[in-house]
């Protein structure tokens, strides 16, 4: 059943209907466009029976209606925001939910990364982290409690998945600092990811590359993110391996920032879990392809480099 999306403005003129979003259409009247519009904007319209009319290529197209959700497995304001999307979400997030994640970093990026990921009731996690939870990082990282203070983060970050997505089916924890490729290969080869995240920032300038060496090797997409004091960044790298150049006449190697804000990890977390999202389903992300997305927190100017 088919009917009116909710953001859609519906008036009747004398000769013709007005449907309003983001700009205006006139639609001359009918008979036919009569019963359509008033059957759309009331109790809803069956599939079968809309799609016999002249009006609903146009209507689909413009997503001016949505498909009233019968499913009791998909949120169904999920479904509603991906029938902007496209025309057949539910099979689009049926299939989105049995996706394979692998979450290297489970810090103020990271897990918020997999809360919205688990807001997605993906149902499959490599979690790898070697760290175990601080007072220190509860101003950013909200999965975790005072009760959690001194646990591990990987088994926090589980009872978080086992308690927020419906019917969850492999949960994998590994208490690893990496230090190089073949131990990140030797962990995920058997778990198969559909994408690897990398939020982590250890060790220091050896972390992404070594992600991204993996992800090249096993053909397996990777995002990598952070956050400094004033910007954030984040990318795809698919074919391509950062390489850590060797710097010289450094009196003080930069560090990674001892300050962080909470505001400044959701903004940066957020367009990351949404480019990972659409990169699962096939969509089009804010982030290009070998490009990265840079975010100047002063200016809130956004840009792509």
């Amino acid at each position: 059943m088919y009917k009116i999306a909710d953001y859609v403005e519906v008036k009747e003129e004398s000769n013709h209907f007005q449907l309003s979003y983001r700009k205006i259409w006139k639609i001359k009247k009918s008979a036919e466009i009569q019963k359509v519009i008033y059957k759309i904007c009331t109790e809803g319209m069956e599939d079968e029976e809309l799609k016999r009319t002249s009006i609903f290529k146009f209507l689909i197209k413009i997503k001016l209606i949505h498909k009233v959700s019968t499913n009791n497995i998909i949120n169904p304001k999920t479904e509603y925001y991906f029938q902007n999307i496209c025309s057949n979400a539910d099979q689009v997030i049926k299939e989105l939910m049995n996706k394979k994640i692998c979450i290297v970093g489970l810090g103020g990026v990271g897990t918020q990364i997999l809360q919205h990921l688990c807001g997605m009731n993906i149902k499959n996690y490599l979690l790898i982290d070697y760290d175990n939870v601080e007072k220190t990082n509860l101003n950013r990282q909200f999965i975790y409690g005072y009760e959690d203070i001194g646990r591990s983060k990987v088994d926090i970050c589980e009872r978080y998945i086992k308690n927020h997505v419906i019917d969850f089916k492999k949960i994998i924890k590994i208490k690893e600092k990496i230090q190089n490729p073949n131990q990140l290969i030797n962990n995920i080869y058997k778990f198969d990811p559909a994408i690897i995240i990398c939020a982590a920032d250890q060790p220091q300038g050896k972390i992404q590359s070594i992600i991204n060496i993996v992800g090249k090797k096993m053909n397996i997409p990777v995002i990598s993110g952070g956050v400094g004091p004033d910007f954030a960044s984040y990318g795809f790298s698919e074919k391509n391996s950062m390489k850590t150049l060797k710097e010289k006449n450094v009196i003080h190697k930069r560090q990674v920032t001892f300050g962080s804000f909470g505001p400044t990890n959701s903004f940066l977390s957020a367009m990351m879990a949404h480019d990972i999202i659409m990169k699962l389903c096939n969509k089009s992300c804010w982030a290009p392809n070998h490009r990265t997305i840079a975010i100047d927190f002063k200016t809130l100017n956004i840009h792509i480099l």
